[in-house]
């Protein structure tokens, strides 16, 4: 009754995910363990936190008059690249329209050298910062001790006040507690259902980083009979590889299905060489309600085999084409013309969310340490 477990990288593919799910009634010691090398988990976390549901609201900077950022690139790489072209609708002044940007980070990015006031802080500073915002916005009272930059957050934080339902505070901290306060700071500025939609979602991540590290343990523990790889490479994306590797040899069979022999196929028994996407079929949900259909480009150029095809051959079936229009035909979807068109839209059921939950008092600690060495800040490479 070993385990046999799919690594994938988070996966909006309905069709996928339904033949993952049939895949899953035939062999039911079968799991999914998503894994994002670039997690987002501290957004999705916070919002179970919140709200009960783990999931990554989708955000309007076009109706944003006021922005507050900590360490979110997010002209680049943060999230969504199309909040590029909302932000820049909402900054022309020869239209009468300028929003006001602040961005508080410990590297340049670019996103903070567009913004109207830049501060550059520490990583272990952050913190400190998104608190004494917060304080300012819900304390009145409360006279400012806890940063460098007290007059300027209590200048921001005035500004927010005068533009409730109209601005964002956002942020790109890998830390739940503090992507709470954050949450807790719109939810008081109204923002949610404004500026922050929570019915339209964004599915491009999903992962929690405990699923990865308890994989680990059971490969370790001997649980797993059976380890696939689907698209990913955690020997190399992962921060201590060497123990993935190690506890990937406790594995009785692993399979890679990969487009190239990558550092986690190298030690892997079977690798199953998977089609270019310009070489697949495909859909594609990466908001709720917006979907969109990958047709091929070019007939495959080697003896490789999309990874639907072959789950669908262990099921008895092996036509992932046919599997793919004959799915969405049955949702009343007209096949043809939505081929024709490359998306359509499909009405999912609306998402609930219970109100806010009050904010622990724990979560408004922290250690004001006054260390004066230096930090190591890492970040993602936009070309990458």
């Amino acid at each position: 009754n070993k385990q046999i477990v799919l690594v994938t990288p988070t996966i909006i593919s309905p069709s996928v995910k339904k033949i993952i799910s049939d895949f899953k009634l035939r062999y039911r010691n079968f799991k999914v363990v998503y894994y994002d090398p670039i997690s987002q988990d501290a957004i999705l976390s916070a919002n179970q936190r919140c709200f009960g549901t783990r999931f990554i609201p989708t955000y309007n900077f076009t109706k944003a008059e006021t922005i507050v950022s900590f360490d979110a690139d997010f002209l680049s790489d943060w999230l969504d690249p199309a909040h590029a072209r909302q932000y820049t609708s909402n900054r022309k002044p020869e239209n009468g329209k300028m929003s006001r940007h602040y961005h508080f980070e410990s590297l340049l990015s670019v996103t903070g050298s567009n913004a109207d006031k830049r501060v550059p802080i520490k990583p272990s500073e952050m913190y400190r910062y998104v608190l004494s915002l917060y304080y300012y916005l819900t304390r009145p009272q409360y006279k400012g001790e806890l940063t460098n930059h007290e007059s300027l957050i209590k200048q921001i934080a005035d500004e927010l006040l005068s533009n409730k339902k109209k601005s964002l505070v956002v942020s790109g901290i890998d830390n739940i507690d503090l992507q709470v306060i954050i949450n807790q700071i719109n939810h008081f500025l109204q923002n949610y259902d404004y500026t922050i939609s929570t019915s339209v979602r964004s599915n491009v991540f999903s992962s929690k980083n405990s699923d990865i590290n308890s994989c680990i343990s059971d490969m370790n523990s001997g649980n797993v009979g059976v380890l696939m790889f689907l698209n990913t490479n955690p020997v190399y994306t992962l921060e201590d590889s060497e123990v993935f590797s190690s506890a990937l040899e406790q594995v009785d069979t692993t399979i890679s299905f990969s487009e190239s022999l990558d550092e986690t196929s190298v030690l892997c028994d079977f690798v199953c060489p998977t089609h270019n996407y310009l070489e697949s079929w495909g859909d594609l949900q990466p908001y709720s309600t917006f979907y969109s259909l990958q047709q091929p480009t070019i007939s495959p150029l080697f003896n490789t085999r999309q990874f639907e095809e072959t789950i669908l051959n262990w099921l008895g079936q092996n036509d992932y084409h046919s599997y793919l229009s004959n799915f969405w035909r049955s949702k009343g979807i007209k096949w043809e013309q939505a081929v024709h068109d490359g998306y359509f839209t499909h009405k999912d059921k609306e998402p609930k969310l219970t109100t806010i939950k009050t904010l622990s008092l724990d979560v408004l600690s922290f250690e004001n340490s006054s260390n004066k060495d230096l930090e190591l800040a890492i970040y993602e490479k936009i070309g990458i």
